[in-house]
């Protein structure tokens, strides 16, 4: 499974070099940006579970996260990208890989 997992990765980066695209877009991986501790941005989300202020679940691409924190908002979301900003105390990935 993991050698699998790991051809389709080096396919994927070749296919996102040769058309100039981030590697996130041609795979089935997620990226996690963090900003301090007042903002993430994470692409490759497939769905929003649940959102309140202090609390949001997210289905991403292979597994799940929950951003836990206060005054949570989010900012956008657009093309499975998401923008959450507030006061950010937690990331939990969790789910099949």
């Amino acid at each position: 499974m993991l050698k699998k997992r790991f051809r389709k990765n080096i396919l994927a980066r070749k296919i996102s070099k040769s058309l100039d695209m981030p590697f996130d877009g041609v795979s089935s991986s997620f990226r996690i940006e963090m900003h301090g501790d007042a903002e993430v941005l994470i692409s490759g989300c497939e769905k929003i579970l649940e959102y309140d202020h202090s609390l949001v679940k997210l289905r991403l691409k292979g597994r799940n996260i929950d951003i836990c924190g206060d005054r949570l908002e989010c900012i956008t979301y657009l093309d499975g990208t998401v923008e959450i900003k507030g006061v950010i105390t937690d990331l939990k990935l969790w789910g099949d890989t």
